[in-house]
């Protein structure tokens, strides 16, 4: 039965069930999964959506390889980007150097931080990514969500989620529970897309308005429901700030060569603008 699959939710940033569709869906097990907008706070999720047992399967073996996963199960796909981030953590960090990356699939990220002498653990809901990142890598990688996994309180200096909150059921139950496990003044990193934030996303979003007004029909789009929410600046924010944590840093991304130097010269109150990815630095407080 598709009761048994699936499963309706309120909004997880302010608990609303108010909410509006968009013209943008998944197809699972035959049930129109819906992008839809909460009419309190603006926050953009999957509704209805798979139950939380059926998660697991989204992340067969083949994700990991190739154009399905950024790293792709290979140093070759070493994105530089995590220098940086690693070099920014180092100068936050207070006293900790204990790194927990949640959901971190092959764990390179964790072996470069492994490599700069850091103490690292990781945690990730695929069988066969976390066996790769013990048997290939040497890390100390745990199947498992963040919610199944238990860590001590205060016992860790920095929890990165890459391309992860965007794919969690409950985002704000693992915010709350990567603050419990942060020391005081621990670092929380988080890097993620903003589809609906992007030029890409504002036009075609318009696009499929109108599409959907003269034929009627909304777009599929492809693949299982991998992102249960899609993430703009201020909905992020707000989720961070209720969660318990002061931003300290953000960081934001254009693909368009073009559109970052027109940016570049706007004022001030325009960054992030247009932008398709962001990168968040947090201090638990």
């Amino acid at each position: 039965m598709k009761s048994e699959l699936i499963e309706y939710v309120h909004c997880d940033l302010c608990g609303s069930g108010d909410y509006r569709i968009l013209p943008r869906f998944y197809s699972f097990q035959g049930v129109d999964c819906y992008h839809v907008k909460c009419r309190i706070c603006g926050l953009i999720y999957v509704n209805p959506r798979p139950k939380r047992e059926h998660l697991r399967t989204f992340y067969p073996p083949h994700y990991f390889h190739g154009s399905g996963y950024v790293g792709g199960l290979s140093d070759s796909g070493y994105p530089t980007r995590f220098d940086s981030i690693l070099d920014t953590i180092q100068s936050s960090m207070v006293y900790n150097s204990a790194l927990l990356e949640v959901g971190c699939a092959d764990a390179l990220f964790l072996s470069k931080a492994l490599e700069r002498g850091w103490q690292v653990k990781g945690v990730e809901i695929s069988d066969y990514a976390a066996r790769y990142a013990r048997e290939n890598r040497h890390v100390d990688v745990v199947t498992g969500t963040l919610e199944q996994v238990r860590f001590c309180k205060e016992s860790f200096g920095c929890v990165y989620m890459g391309d992860v909150l965007e794919h969690l059921p409950l985002p704000k139950e693992s915010l709350a529970i990567a603050w419990q496990v942060l020391c005081h003044r621990g670092v929380l990193v988080i890097e993620c897309p903003l589809f609906y934030n992007s030029l890409y996303g504002k036009v075609s979003h318009l696009g499929l308005l109108i599409r959907l007004k003269i034929i009627g029909r909304a777009h599929m789009m492809e693949g299982p429901p991998r992102h249960l929410y899609e993430f703009i600046p201020s909905t992020l924010e707000k989720l961070l700030v209720l969660s318990g944590y002061e931003i300290s840093k953000k960081v934001y991304q254009t693909q368009s060569k073009i559109l970052r130097e027109i940016l570049s010269v706007l004022p001030e109150r325009f960054e992030g603008i247009f932008s398709n990815r962001i990168l968040v630095y947090a201090h638990k407080i």
